[in-house]
């Protein structure tokens, strides 16, 4: 797989596999969460989107404030359905290149 053509999806497991235990997200009260949880957290709600019938193609609203919760939402959503981000918080993540960078990262993923 080339660098450039890895997805936002494909970033984070990747990440959860090499560095399950490094902060995803840091957010303004100090706390974390690790690649590793982020991505099983994606993984379940991509698990119950599909038990509930979502599949590719199909439209899901989405009314969030600026979280945690609310990237992993966009992440599960890139991974399951056909998605395109609109909005005030989505056109900024479209002109940043993809959903992670939208501000409810706070900071976005953090190196250590």
């Amino acid at each position: 797989m080339r660098v450039d053509t890895i997805q936002a999806g494909d970033f984070l497991r990747l990440s959860a596999q090499r560095f399950p235990g490094r902060d995803c997200f840091v957010f303004d009260d100090g706390s974390s969460r690790s690649f590793a949880e982020v991505n099983r957290r994606v993984n379940e709600l991509a698990g119950a989107l599909h038990r509930r019938g979502v599949r590719k193609g199909d439209r899901v609203a989405i009314l969030g404030t600026d979280s945690g919760e609310y990237v992993e939402v966009l992440l599960t959503l890139q991974m399951s359905v056909d998605y395109e981000i609109r909005g005030p918080a989505g056109s900024m993540a479209m002109r940043r290149g993809h959903p992670a960078s939208a501000p409810a990262a706070r900071g976005g993923m953090s190196r250590r």
